[in-house]
Protein backbone atom coordinates (compact mmCIF):
# COMPACT_ATOMS: atom_id res chain seq x y z
CA UNK A 1 0.00 0.00 0.00
CA UNK A 2 1.45 3.68 -0.71
CA UNK A 3 2.60 5.57 2.21
CA UNK A 4 -0.60 8.45 3.49
CA UNK A 5 0.83 11.73 2.87
CA UNK A 6 -1.47 14.78 4.04
CA UNK A 7 -1.66 17.22 1.52
CA UNK A 8 -3.53 20.10 3.57
CA UNK A 9 -0.33 21.59 4.52
CA UNK A 10 2.87 22.01 2.49
CA UNK A 11 6.32 20.14 3.87
CA UNK A 12 8.50 23.31 4.19
CA UNK A 13 5.68 25.29 6.42
CA UNK A 14 5.74 21.54 8.59
CA UNK A 15 7.73 22.36 11.97
CA UNK A 16 10.33 19.85 13.30
CA UNK A 17 8.24 18.15 15.42
CA UNK A 18 5.59 17.10 12.67
CA UNK A 19 8.54 16.23 10.45
CA UNK A 20 10.05 13.93 12.98
CA UNK A 21 6.67 12.21 13.54
CA UNK A 22 5.91 11.64 9.77
CA UNK A 23 9.25 10.34 9.31
CA UNK A 24 8.55 8.07 11.64
CA UNK A 25 5.22 6.86 10.44
CA UNK A 26 5.50 6.77 6.65
CA UNK A 27 9.67 6.02 5.90
CA UNK A 28 10.26 2.99 4.60
CA UNK A 29 13.71 1.07 5.11
CA UNK A 30 13.88 -0.67 1.98
CA UNK A 31 17.81 -0.86 1.27
CA UNK A 32 18.36 -3.44 3.63
CA UNK A 33 16.33 -6.12 1.75
CA UNK A 34 17.99 -5.25 -1.50
CA UNK A 35 21.50 -5.71 -2.76
CA UNK A 36 22.59 -3.02 -5.26
CA UNK A 37 24.27 -4.89 -8.04
CA UNK A 38 24.73 -2.43 -9.88
CA UNK A 39 26.11 0.58 -7.18
CA UNK A 40 27.87 2.38 -10.32
CA UNK A 41 24.19 3.19 -11.54
CA UNK A 42 22.33 6.37 -10.85
CA UNK A 43 19.03 6.28 -9.93
CA UNK A 44 16.72 6.01 -7.28
CA UNK A 45 15.89 2.30 -5.18
CA UNK A 46 12.46 1.33 -7.13
CA UNK A 47 14.29 2.37 -10.82
CA UNK A 48 17.70 0.48 -9.14
CA UNK A 49 15.14 -2.56 -8.49
CA UNK A 50 13.55 -2.62 -11.81
CA UNK A 51 17.38 -2.55 -13.50
CA UNK A 52 18.20 -5.05 -12.03
CA UNK A 53 15.58 -7.47 -12.64
CA UNK A 54 15.71 -6.53 -16.01
CA UNK A 55 19.39 -7.67 -16.52
CA UNK A 56 18.85 -10.63 -14.79
CA UNK A 57 15.87 -11.65 -16.79
CA UNK A 58 18.31 -10.52 -20.08
CA UNK A 59 16.61 -8.10 -21.01
CA UNK A 60 18.25 -5.16 -23.74
CA UNK A 61 17.31 -1.80 -22.37
CA UNK A 62 17.77 1.44 -22.12
CA UNK A 63 18.13 3.24 -19.42
CA UNK A 64 17.03 7.26 -18.98
CA UNK A 65 18.37 7.91 -22.26
CA UNK A 66 16.58 10.61 -24.47
CA UNK A 67 14.85 9.93 -27.36
CA UNK A 68 12.91 11.87 -29.94
CA UNK A 69 9.06 11.57 -30.25
CA UNK A 70 8.01 12.93 -33.97
CA UNK A 71 3.91 13.27 -34.70
CA UNK A 72 3.73 14.70 -37.68
CA UNK A 73 -0.10 15.13 -38.09
CA UNK A 74 0.47 16.84 -34.88
CA UNK A 75 3.29 18.87 -35.33
CA UNK A 76 4.90 17.19 -32.35
CA UNK A 77 8.88 17.00 -32.08
CA UNK A 78 10.24 16.80 -28.19
CA UNK A 79 12.59 14.88 -26.25
CA UNK A 80 11.34 12.55 -23.56
CA UNK A 81 13.75 10.79 -21.22
CA UNK A 82 11.62 8.01 -20.31
CA UNK A 83 13.01 5.63 -17.22
CA UNK A 84 13.64 1.87 -19.33
CA UNK A 85 12.85 1.81 -22.90
CA UNK A 86 12.61 -1.93 -24.11
CA UNK A 87 13.31 -1.73 -27.95
CA UNK A 88 12.79 -4.85 -29.01
CA UNK A 89 9.61 -5.39 -27.03
CA UNK A 90 8.32 -2.04 -28.03
CA UNK A 91 7.79 -1.59 -24.18
CA UNK A 92 8.51 1.26 -22.13
CA UNK A 93 8.48 1.51 -18.35
CA UNK A 94 8.10 4.68 -15.89
CA UNK A 95 8.76 3.85 -12.13
CA UNK A 96 6.14 6.03 -10.41
CA UNK A 97 7.03 7.30 -7.20
CA UNK A 98 3.85 7.16 -5.01
CA UNK A 99 4.42 11.03 -3.76
CA UNK A 100 5.51 13.00 -6.81
CA UNK A 101 3.36 11.31 -9.65
CA UNK A 102 0.05 11.99 -7.21
CA UNK A 103 0.73 15.63 -7.65
CA UNK A 104 -2.49 16.70 -9.87
CA UNK A 105 -0.31 18.58 -12.39
CA UNK A 106 2.62 15.44 -12.61
CA UNK A 107 -0.61 13.35 -13.15
CA UNK A 108 -1.81 15.84 -16.40
CA UNK A 109 2.17 15.86 -17.50
CA UNK A 110 2.34 12.48 -16.91
CA UNK A 111 -0.90 11.37 -19.07
CA UNK A 112 0.22 13.76 -21.90
CA UNK A 113 3.48 12.18 -22.34
CA UNK A 114 2.04 8.07 -21.84
CA UNK A 115 -0.24 9.46 -24.19
CA UNK A 116 2.77 10.32 -27.32
CA UNK A 117 4.13 6.61 -26.19
CA UNK A 118 0.98 5.15 -27.41
CA UNK A 119 0.38 6.77 -30.22
CA UNK A 120 3.74 6.00 -31.49
CA UNK A 121 2.92 2.19 -30.79
CA UNK A 122 5.09 1.52 -27.42
CA UNK A 123 2.89 -0.51 -24.30
CA UNK A 124 3.38 1.96 -21.68
CA UNK A 125 3.93 0.77 -18.11
CA UNK A 126 3.46 2.79 -15.05
CA UNK A 127 4.76 0.89 -11.85
CA UNK A 128 4.11 2.47 -8.80
CA UNK A 129 7.18 2.22 -6.28
CA UNK A 130 5.29 -0.10 -3.71
CA UNK A 131 3.85 -2.34 -6.17
CA UNK A 132 7.99 -2.81 -7.39
CA UNK A 133 8.60 -3.29 -3.55
CA UNK A 134 5.87 -5.90 -2.88
CA UNK A 135 5.71 -7.96 -6.01
CA UNK A 136 7.94 -7.48 -9.06
CA UNK A 137 7.58 -10.48 -10.08
CA UNK A 138 3.98 -10.14 -11.01
CA UNK A 139 4.08 -6.58 -12.86
CA UNK A 140 6.42 -8.76 -15.70
CA UNK A 141 3.92 -11.63 -15.44
CA UNK A 142 1.14 -9.32 -16.41
CA UNK A 143 2.58 -7.99 -19.39
CA UNK A 144 2.46 -10.68 -21.78
CA UNK A 145 5.27 -9.07 -24.12
CA UNK A 146 7.42 -9.48 -21.08
CA UNK A 147 6.85 -12.90 -20.19
CA UNK A 148 7.38 -14.01 -23.74
CA UNK A 149 10.87 -11.83 -23.90
CA UNK A 150 12.18 -13.59 -21.04
CA UNK A 151 15.48 -14.61 -22.55
CA UNK A 152 17.13 -16.55 -20.03
CA UNK A 153 14.20 -18.57 -18.97
CA UNK A 154 13.68 -17.77 -15.64
CA UNK A 155 10.27 -18.36 -13.76
CA UNK A 156 8.41 -15.20 -12.85
CA UNK A 157 6.20 -16.32 -9.65
CA UNK A 158 2.96 -14.96 -9.47
CA UNK A 159 2.43 -15.73 -5.52
CA UNK A 160 -1.05 -17.26 -6.55
CA UNK A 161 0.92 -20.60 -7.37
CA UNK A 162 -0.42 -23.62 -5.09
CA UNK A 163 2.54 -23.63 -2.26
CA UNK A 164 3.78 -27.35 -2.59
CA UNK A 165 3.96 -29.64 0.59
CA UNK A 166 7.04 -31.37 0.47
CA UNK A 167 6.69 -32.79 3.96
CA UNK A 168 3.77 -34.68 3.18
CA UNK A 169 5.53 -38.17 2.51
CA UNK A 170 7.48 -37.49 5.95
CA UNK A 171 4.42 -37.31 7.48
CA UNK A 172 3.14 -40.26 6.15
CA UNK A 173 5.85 -42.26 7.26
CA UNK A 174 5.75 -41.15 10.58
CA UNK A 175 1.99 -41.51 10.94
CA UNK A 176 2.81 -45.28 9.23
CA UNK A 177 5.95 -45.67 11.65
CA UNK A 178 2.88 -44.28 14.86
CA UNK A 179 0.28 -47.32 13.49
CA UNK A 180 2.95 -50.18 12.89
CA UNK A 181 4.69 -49.49 16.54
CA UNK A 182 0.94 -49.37 18.27
CA UNK A 183 0.22 -52.82 16.03
CA UNK A 184 3.62 -53.95 17.15
CA UNK A 185 2.73 -53.50 21.14
CA UNK A 186 -1.40 -54.82 20.74
CA UNK A 187 0.20 -57.81 19.47
CA UNK A 188 3.18 -58.05 22.02
CA UNK A 189 0.57 -57.25 24.97
CA UNK A 190 -1.77 -60.25 23.41
CA UNK A 191 1.09 -62.72 23.32
CA UNK A 192 2.26 -61.77 26.73
CA UNK A 193 -1.20 -62.44 28.25
CA UNK A 194 -1.79 -65.58 25.93
CA UNK A 195 1.63 -67.03 27.42
CA UNK A 196 0.43 -66.32 31.06
CA UNK A 197 -2.93 -67.68 30.49
CA UNK A 198 -1.88 -71.20 30.74
CA UNK A 199 -0.07 -70.62 34.07
CA UNK A 200 -2.55 -68.94 35.80
CA UNK A 201 -5.40 -71.43 35.11
CA UNK A 202 -2.67 -74.55 36.41
CA UNK A 203 -2.23 -72.47 39.31
CA UNK A 204 -6.00 -71.92 39.77
CA UNK A 205 -6.70 -76.01 38.89
CA UNK A 206 -3.74 -77.11 41.36
CA UNK A 207 -4.66 -74.99 44.02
Amino acid sequence: MPRRVDYTRRRTQLDSAERRRRNRTYSVNRSSAFIDPFPNVQGTLPEKIVFAKLVDLGYHFEFQTYRRFKIPDLRFNKDYRPDFVLPQEKVIIEVQGSYWHSQSKQIEADSFKFAIYQLLGWKVLAWWDYEIYDHLDQLFYDEPRLVKHNRHGKRLTTGREAVRDDSAGIRTLNRKRAERQAYKKIIKTKQSRRARQPLLSRSIFNG
